[in-house]
């Protein structure tokens, strides 16, 4: 997909949608010889949709839907786009309007941060919704970002016991610290997550 600037022949963007069940655009990205950095400028997530912003020297968008997230905070992405510099700051200042609504925070066992956790996010405020999920850095932190109503984060991870903490309203005032202890690393259900919660 090539998308010009209005009356103009300066392309805006070039875009690879990645529409095969088990495509992942990285043969693409090999053949161009495109890596991505370790961490974008800007995360956003509206709805089931998430979108990753990729600064100078390329400023390269990836964006697809959050099944896609489910296991992988970074994971490959569904549609990669090469924007101009103009429509690229355009876009950050959408995603930064989008990321108002946020909740980040740190998971710790034994007292110290823990790595490729899975954060499960659920809405408690509506009876149909699009679960959100997210991996901990190598920090033990997480950060999901545009979010509105009332949210209960459950973190799981190899050697712990699954938890959570509920009756998170946005805006949050601070960031959430989820202290787990040590366990099976079983990862519960959302039917398993509602029971504890009431």
């Amino acid at each position: 997909f090539v998308q010009y600037r209005k009356d103009s022949p300066v392309i805006e963007r070039i875009e690879v949608l990645c529409q095969m069940e088990s495509s992942t655009c990285s043969d693409f990205m090999k053949s161009a010889d495109v890596s991505l950095p370790t961490h974008p400028d800007i995360r956003g997530y509206n709805g089931d949709k998430w979108k990753f912003l990729y600064g100078a020297p390329r400023f390269i968008v990836t964006a697809g839907y959050s099944s896609e997230i489910h296991d992988n905070i970074e994971p490959p992405p569904a549609r990669l786009a090469f924007y101009s510099r103009e429509l690229y700051e355009a876009e950050f200042g959408r995603v930064e309007a989008v990321n108002k609504g946020e909740i980040s925070g740190v998971v710790k066992l034994n007292g110290s941060p823990v790595a490729r956790a899975t954060i499960d996010l659920y809405r408690t405020d509506l009876t149909i919704q699009t679960p959100l999920a997210v991996k901990t850095d190598r920090n033990g932190i997480f950060q999901i970002a545009g979010l509105r109503g009332t949210y209960v984060v459950v973190a799981s991870g190899s050697g712990m016991k699954w938890t959570y903490v509920s009756g998170l309203q946005i805006p949050l005032t601070s960031p959430v610290e989820i202290i787990a202890e040590a366990g099976d690393g079983t990862r519960p259900t959302k039917e398993q997550v509602f029971a504890a919660i009431k």
